[in-house]
């Protein structure tokens, strides 16, 4: 299944993440499926997140958008960042980002490919869920352990729908 240009949307939403997000923000720009929008919101940051944001935004406007809330907002817990997010996107696929993430650079073309997959076995209205595993890293990226679902004991074939 080619994924072709089919356009993706990544949310991201932030909160004191300067530490982590440009690692972060360079994974995404060197993913091999290109055609990526990312969409921001930042809850309330005290570190230099938004610094960073505004740096990588002012290189790529093209590609990254920060959602604009007035300064005075309180902060959300993720599920309602996230939800705001949603609110403020008009795309089809979306894809949702940890700001302490390091992508893999095919991350978005797998991820996609599986997506359409299932999509076009079990009809475009049916709603898909497509998740990936992860590699368990520390603070210097060491590896811990290449599989998530292993290190934790998760079936991943426990709910699994499309093949």
């Amino acid at each position: 299944m080619d994924c072709g240009n089919t356009p993706v949307t990544i949310l991201l939403s932030t909160h004191d993440g300067a530490k982590y997000l440009p690692g972060f923000l360079e994974s995404l720009l060197q993913q091999t499926h290109e055609n990526w929008h990312l969409l921001i919101r930042d809850d309330c940051s005290a570190d230099r997140t938004q610094e960073i944001i505004s740096c990588y935004r002012n290189r790529h406007p093209k590609k990254i958008k920060l959602l604009t809330e007035t300064q005075t907002h309180q902060p959300l817990d993720a599920a309602q960042s996230f939800g705001r997010l949603l609110q403020e996107s008009t795309g089809k696929y979306f894809m949702f980002a940890d700001q302490d993430d390091i992508w893999h650079r095919d991350k978005i073309a797998i991820s996609l490919k599986k997506l359409l997959f299932c999509e076009e076995k079990n009809g475009a209205q049916t709603p898909v869920h497509v998740h990936t595993d992860l590699t368990v890293v520390d603070e210097s990226l060491k590896t811990i352990n290449r599989s998530y679902m292993k290190y934790r004991n998760i079936n991943p074939t426990r709910n699994l729908t499309c093949q």
